[in-house]
């Protein structure tokens, strides 16, 4: 199974499972009746998962009905609507029919994007269980503990958002760490010799010394969703207001630029 990653959204891809997995030869040959795709919206301190990483605050739940499934080999499915930075564990599950006429049914353990080599037998990992506080217990059979490394999660390019007064610049990684921060100020205020030039300041080093970094919530749930607040007094300074600046920033999914003060 393959999840990539998108801007809120995720596509799931998988190949048909194998009948001869799950043939018992005295009810006949099993033929696909759908799949059930669940999301697990995993438990995160922002740039990790919490304690206990197996542990899922919820899941989603989507239904692909036999003519959906029946389609096309390998078969894909893309989730819309979900915030970006939310860590998840995909797993699939085969529904079944079998017997005179096709009239039982049957659903397999769950296949999960996270293991090495995933299989379509009945033998594969086990189901998450629901406690009783409605968080969801990933299994540790083959699977481990899911790490942000190769959890799934929506991504989209970076967001810079500023105001002029007061002074404050901020970037949002919208789901993928920062690669790259900059700015080119344009048009500096004259040193005390009347002298005015460009320079450029390099945000993902000096910049991230001075900067206060937090994590965004959705729902009042940490996401890998980093919040930069680029400080007012030692790098956007007293003139930030009238100052000509170019700022850019980078992640896996693109690039980001805003023009501050520059027609």
């Amino acid at each position: 199974m393959i999840v990539t990653d998108g801007d809120e959204k995720l596509t799931i891809s998988f190949n048909k499972p194998e009948a001869a997995a799950v043939l018992d030869p005295n009810q006949g040959e099993p033929v696909i009746d759908g799949y059930q795709i669940y999301l697990y919206d995993m438990c995160m301190n922002g740039a990790s998962l919490a304690s206990g990483a197996n542990i899922a605050h919820s899941r989603l739940s989507y239904s692909i009905p036999y003519t959906e499934a029946n389609v096309s080999d390998p078969f894909s499915k893309e989730i819309t609507g979900l915030p970006n930075g939310k860590a998840y564990v995909v797993a699939v599950h085969t529904i079944w029919r079998y017997g005179d006429n096709q009239a039982s049914k049957f659903t397999t353990y769950g296949i999960y994007h996270t293991l090495p080599n995933p299989t379509s037998s009945t033998e594969a990992v086990a189901n998450a269980t629901q406690a009783t506080s409605g968080a969801w217990t990933l299994p540790t059979l083959g699977i481990g503990s899911p790490s942000v490394t190769n959890c799934a999660i929506p991504r989209g390019t970076p967001l810079i958002t500023y105001t002029l007064t007061p002074a404050s610049l901020r970037f949002d990684s919208n789901g993928a760490p920062l690669l790259f921060g900059a700015m080119i100020q344009m048009a500096p205020t004259a040193d005390s010799n009347g002298d005015a030039t460009a320079f450029y300041l390099d945000m993902a080093g000096a910049g991230a010394t001075n900067a206060g970094v937090s994590y965004a919530k959705v729902n009042g749930k940490s996401v890998y969703r980093s919040l930069t607040d680029i400080c007012a007094t030692t790098i956007l300074g007293s003139d930030w207001a009238t100052e000509k600046n170019f700022v850019m920033v980078q992640n896996e999914a693109g690039s980001a630029y805003v023009k501050i003060n520059i027609a």
